[in-house]
């Protein structure tokens, strides 16, 4: 198998995700001929991160290189970009000295290398193309093998009419082809319709011919703004085509009923797009095709595409929002954050079956998931971006630095280099990820933690399990408990001190829970730091209360001691093990602690920019900042448990006096 590129894409890199209303745009390309990019020696992950790029910049993409003016490849001579052109049915001649600009001229294709791309996208702006192009040529037409029988240009079969009567080449029956190609346009197919109509001069057989040289090792399905690649090499990974939806009109006439009789949501009648605003339910009606959004969004994660993960996550809170099984494109076109890309996304997926587009149907799908899915790469990053401890630069560095491709490369190749969170990761890989925790298993754990603290500090200490299990979920990934206790002088040195009083007390705490056997490993222990303790963005360049969020929090290693059915008397323990973390807040900004730690991330995210916006505060989980003074908003956030306040009415005052409003926990699964 011929080996793949990888190009480093920059975080800043534009994208054609569908883009937040505060991101401008930088970089221009509109003004550039068709662009299309060639697959060859480039890795799928890494050619669709170019294509976004180059769509998020405005630039005009193709996917027909007859169409194009500027094909851009890993080309380095002249030779292969003539022979790559020709592979895929264009037929050129050299233009000595070439010309200026892009291929502008009528006719004209150039080859530039890829390395233009990448230096545009890194640097945000325009690069001169010249240094980069390997080849200018003027597009001609193919050779014609003259089969027997077959006639020469210019002389007619018995009975053929003259071009212009009604049944010859311009009559009505050339109109209808065109027709019909053109309406087939607006689905999948625009490409191969807009090849066999490239010569209008051109026999059936010619036609058919040309078509035959456009058939390469890579072969193209033309959908809208993404590129599909099919492997002939490898019969497995070949992706099924969308089927063509033929709506009757009695479903177009069911599709209008149903839009009729919905109630618009207030959050798209007034174009809300703060998902901290809108309820969103843990199994909203379209989560089949969110899952799928889920999937290319974990690849821009996985890419370092920090635009695409920030549009992504928007539209996607928006679509669990909306109370209706989407019907069409146009109708999710409506919500706020979803633009163009997502529409033609959702057309794709509502006509790759022919299920009605009202009912469900899992068997749906957009064909770059499925890329995604047959991928090496993208499979292989994201196990180990699964691994506790490594995030997304240490999975990258692990498939491309060191060449790793298993768990069992990461043991034999690298354990001596892992840190010691990262070598528990590895070994209780199976057990973090693929035995989730039970809501009867997570209230059991914190049965047992909230009874550790009062058994060493009083019963005074409260606690609240947040994250996934607060939102509602059956199963968890790991256990996020909030600690608390009504009198602030038992955390001194816990925000902006110099004390290590919390620290003390999460250490006791600790030190209790393995004593009695249910602590396996203590992978840190401290105020602020730990790998996932910031499940929250905090990243500020206005503001003195930079990285404020320095709660006291011990990340655990935790696994139950009895047995079902009772273990033998000698055997190994033989249940999972599970990831807890626990977090210690002073009643000063348990509100804030709470809110924070529940999540969901765009959830999160929107409520930090709701709350900079209407009052120009910056939020964290260890509470809400004036980003003109730096000084804490006291008040905010603040537990009156020493008044008979519960750590849930402290949150939900705490979100009616940032604006808000109270939000069930279960409402705000933004995906």
């Amino acid at each position: 198998m011929a080996s793949t590129t990888q190009i480093p894409i920059d975080l800043t890199t534009p994208s054609s995700s569908p883009s937040p209303a505060e991101a401008d745009r930088v970089l221009d390309l509109s003004h550039l001929p068709p662009i299309y990019l060639l697959p060859t020696r480039l890795s799928e992950v890494t050619l669709h991160s170019l294509e976004q790029g180059l769509l998020g910049a405005g630039a005009l993409l193709t996917y027909n290189p007859a169409e194009a003016g500027v094909v851009v490849g890993d080309v380095n001579t002249k030779r292969r970009g003539l022979l790559e052109l020709r592979g895929r049915g264009v037929w050129s001649e050299e233009v000595i000295g070439g010309v200026d600009g892009g291929g502008e001229e009528e006719g004209l294709v150039k080859v530039v290398r890829i390395k233009w791309i990448t230096e545009m996208l890194e640097k945000g702006e325009e690069v001169e193309m010249g240094r980069w192009v390997v080849y200018v040529g003027k597009k001609v037409a193919p050779p014609v093998v003259k089969e027997e029988g077959e006639k020469e240009e210019g002389e007619k079969e018995e009975g053929e009419k003259e071009e212009g009567d009604d049944h010859g080449e311009g009559g009505p029956a050339k109109k209808k082809v065109k027709r019909e190609i053109g309406e087939a346009g607006d689905g999948v197919g625009d490409g191969k319709a807009t090849a066999s109509l490239k010569s209008p001069g051109q026999s059936i057989l010619e036609r058919a011919k040309l078509d035959a040289q456009e058939q390469s090792p890579h072969r193209y399905h033309r959908g809208r703004g993404t590129r599909h690649i099919r492997h002939d090499s490898e019969p497995s990974r070949r992706a099924r085509p969308p089927l063509l939806h033929h709506t009757s009109t009695g479903e177009f006439e069911q599709i209008h009923i149903l839009a009729q009789l919905r109630t618009v949501p207030d959050y798209v009648s007034q174009n809300l797009k703060y998902s901290c605003l809108r309820d969103t339910p843990l199994k909203p009606p379209n989560s089949h095709f969110i899952s799928l959004l889920q999937t290319i969004r974990l690849a821009r994660t996985l890419s370092l595409d920090a635009i695409g993960i920030r549009a992504y996550s928007t539209a996607i809170a928006s679509i669990a929002a909306y109370p209706y099984p989407l019907l069409t494109s146009a109708e999710l076109s409506t919500l706020p954050g979803c633009d163009g890309k997502t529409s033609s996304l959702f057309h794709e997926y509502i006509h790759s079956t022919p299920t009605f587009a009202g009912e469900e149907d899992d068997n749906r799908t957009i064909h770059v998931v499925q890329e995604l899915e047959a991928s090496e790469e993208f499979t292989t990053l994201r196990m180990f971006y699964g691994i506790w401890g490594v995030g997304v630069h240490t999975a990258r560095e692990f498939y491309f630095k060191n060449g790793w491709r298993s768990l069992d490369d990461v043991v034999e190749f690298g354990w001596d280099s892992l840190s010691r969170v990262q070598q528990i990761g590895v070994k209780y890989y199976e057990e973090f990820n693929e035995h989730k925790i039970p809501r009867a298993e997570v209230e059991r754990i914190a049965d047992i933690i909230i009874s550790a603290a009062r058994k060493v500090g009083g019963e005074k200490w409260d606690g609240i399990v947040c994250g996934g299990y607060r939102r509602g979920k059956g199963q968890s990934g790991d256990v996020d408990i909030v600690l608390s206790h009504p009198e602030e002088s038992l955390f001194e040195g816990n925000v902006g001190g110099k004390g290590g009083v919390a620290v003390e007390w999460v250490g006791r705490i600790v030190g209790e829970l393995e004593t009695a056997g249910w602590v396996t490993h203590t992978l840190y222990l401290g105020r602020g730091g730990g790998f996932g303790s910031q499940r929250i963005d905090h990243t500020t360049t206005t503001t003195a209360a930079h990285d404020k969020d320095t709660l006291a929090k011990a990340m655990l290693v935790w696994q139950e001691q009895e047995y079902n059915p009772p273990a033998e008397l000698g055997e190994k323990n033989r249940n999972p093990h599970r990831r807890v973390d626990i977090i210690l807040a002073p009643p000063s900004c348990a509100g804030t602690a709470i809110l924070g730690w529940t999540g969901a991330t765009t959830f999160e995210r929107d409520l930090r920019r709701f709350v900079e916006k209407r009052w120009g505060w910056k939020f964290d989980s260890g509470g809400v900042w004036d980003r003109r003074t730096g000084e804490r908003v006291k008040g905010l956030g603040d537990w009156r448990g020493m008044e008979g306040e519960g750590l849930v009415e402290c949150e939900k005052r705490l979100l009616e006096e940032l604006g808000v409003g109270w939000r069930e926990p279960e409402m705000r699964n933004t995906g």
